[in-house]
C-alpha cells in the first residue's frame, strides 16, 4: 500500500490516522522504502516519538540507534534554531562512528555532515573526523553527484549555499 502513495499529501493523511505507532514507525524505516520512511517522518512530529529518539543513542536496537542519529541530521536542517548538543554529538561521532555497525554508521555520517554544513564553528572538526575514518573515501559517484565522504560532502554543500 504504501508504494502506491503518490503525494506528501497521501502521507500526511496516514499519519494522521496512525497516530502513534513507534514499533510500527522502527519497521516502516527499516524497509528502506521511501514512501515508508516519509511517514516516519511525519510521525517523529509526536512528542512521545521524539522523547523516545532523543534518548535511543546507546540502545540495542540497531534501527533506534540509527533514528537517533537521523533525527539529529534533521534538526540541523529542518529547524530554525540550531540544537545545542553539537559538541557532545561529536564526542559520540569520534568515539564511536569507526566501529558502528554500517546501518548506524551511515546515519551517523550523515548527522556529521549536517552539523558540519550548519555550524560553521564545528566544520573543521566535521573534515578532521572525516578524513580520520575515511568513510566512502573511494567511492565512485555519478557525474555531478555530491559523494558521501564527509569532508568533500561538506566542501561541496556548503558552497551551494554560500
Amino acid at each position: 500500500m504504501l508504494l502506491k502513495l503518490a503525494t506528501l499529501g497521501d502521507i500526511k493523511k496516514l499519519a494522521k490516522n496512525i497516530k502513534t505507532a513507534h514499533d510500527l514507525a522502527l519497521e516502516l524505516w527499516s524497509t528502506g522504502h521511501y514512501y515508508a520512511r516519509l511517514l516516519v517522518n511525519q510521525l517523529m512530529k509526536n512528542k512521545q516519538t521524539v522523547c523516545l529518539l532523543e534518548t535511543s543513542e546507546k540502545r540495542p536496537s540497531v534501527i533506534q540507534r540509527r533514528l537517533f542519529w537521523y533525527y539529529q541530521a534533521r534538526l540541523r536542517w529542518a529547524e530554525q534554531e540550531v540544537p545545542k548538543n553539537s559538541e557532545a554529538l561529536l564526542d559520540s561521532l569520534e568515539r564511536d562512528m569507526a566501529d558502528a555497525k554500517p546501518y548506524v554508521q551511515w546515519a551517523m555520517n550523515f548527522c556529521a555532515d549536517q552539523i558540519g554544513i550548519h555550524q560553521s564553528n564545528f566544520r573543521t572538526r566535521c573534515i578532521r573526523l572525516g578524513k580520520s575514518i575515511g568513510l566512502d573515501k573511494d567511492e565512485h559517484v555519478a557525474k555531478n553527484s555530491t559523494p558521501p565522504y564527509l569532508p568533500e560532502f561538506i566542501k561541496i554543500d556548503v558552497a551551494k549555499r554560500q
